[in-house]
């Protein structure tokens, strides 16, 4: 059961997790507790409830030289995607299993898509990754399973990090626009083997985007820049 966090470590935690994901906290950064404190004008205790919150989380790491952003490697990246293809791709035969989507599911789902296809994805950036997320979450939710779907927020909270990391190579975006469009048509056509083939490709496809921005030799300087992006 996850733990209720107080009125203050909520707050930190919200905080905190929205300096990693925007990359005021780089991967590697180190977070002190004191500093933090400072920011937020309250007490250190609150703020290191939160930070024990987002190592739970993934985002935040303890070790000997204290605490730091978890980094971002190639391996952390193809774990994720592949706990995250497992458990949407099971989601959609749950979804099949329990007689397909209802059309008020169906009504929400063509709603996200009409949204992505109308998304400027060189002006609007951000947004289109906002209804990226809310696709994906959205077809986990339609499974019905609480526990798959927890597993599913946790990590898509750690791969929303890597998800702005898509930016480095726009090439990426149109792609996955269509992927997105494919995917919804195979759901709202009721075509299980195709909404799971077309939902396999896609996050494979994704995997294969994250891993040649991580080989890129300037990445790091990439992290500085990952920070003039607007809050999400």
């Amino acid at each position: 059961m996850a733990r209720k966090k107080g009125p203050q470590a909520e707050e930190a935690f919200q905080y905190i997790r929205d300096k990693i994901l925007r990359y005021e906290l780089p991967p590697g950064a180190p977070v002190s507790d004191n500093q933090l404190a400072g920011e937020l004008a309250m007490s250190r205790a609150p703020v290191r409830e939160a930070m024990l919150l987002l190592v739970g989380e993934g985002l935040l790491v303890q070790g000997t030289g204290g605490t730091r952003v978890a980094p971002i490697s190639e391996e952390d990246i193809i774990e994720i995607c592949q706990v995250r293809r497992a458990v949407e791709v099971a989601a959609v035969g749950l979804i099949f299993e329990r007689g397909g989507l209802t059309e008020l599911q169906k009504a929400e789902l063509k709603q996200i898509g009409q949204e992505l296809d109308s998304t400027d994805l060189k002006e609007a950036f951000m947004e289109n990754c906002r209804l990226d997320d809310r696709l994906h979450a959205a077809i986990v939710r339609f499974a019905g399973n609480r526990r798959l779907t927890a597993i599913s927020e946790r990590m898509r909270l750690q791969i929303h990090r890597a998800r702005w990391l898509t930016a480095v190579l726009p090439e990426r975006w149109e792609k996955a626009a269509g992927e997105h469009a494919r995917i919804v048509a195979s759901l709202l056509a009721d075509d299980q083997r195709r909404s799971e083939e077309e939902l396999r490709n896609h996050l494979l496809n994704s995997e294969e985007n994250f891993k040649r921005v991580l080989a890129l030799p300037q990445l790091p300087s990439i992290w500085g820049g990952m920070q003039q992006l607007k809050k999400p």
